[in-house]
């Protein structure tokens, strides 16, 4: 039986990639440029890449919360989508995630790669 958490609030699939869980790296604000108007322009990485995985044991938004705070961790992830009807989790970055770094971060938020 896969492990599962004991907050049961899971009542709907969760997109979880709302701008509390995003990273924002200071460090890049330093290649912003002004523009006449106002707006500030945010140089952009040269690819991005999405890698779906299927994760065991999220039952509620909490098992959510705690995969993506760990998963946005990651150096170069800029967003994590978790579906928790089917485990997908989305991790898009800017650079390849080397796997079992990922593996590690789910260990660490209670959860592990489905089989």
């Amino acid at each position: 039986m896969p492990p599962t958490c004991g907050n049961s609030n899971s009542d709907k699939a969760t997109r979880v990639g709302d701008p509390p869980s995003l990273k924002h790296d200071s460090s890049r604000d330093e290649g912003l440029t002004g523009r006449p108007n106002g707006e500030d322009v945010k140089s952009v990485p040269m690819h991005t890449i999405y890698n779906v995985y299927r994760v065991a044991g999220m039952t509620c938004d909490h098992c959510a919360t705690s995969v993506t705070e760990e998963l946005a961790g990651l150096d170069h992830v800029t967003d994590v989508a978790v579906n928790l009807e089917t485990g997908a989790v989305t991790i898009t970055s800017a650079d390849e995630l080397s796997l079992p770094r990922v593996e590690a971060a789910l260990a660490v938020a209670g959860h592990r790669l489905a089989d």
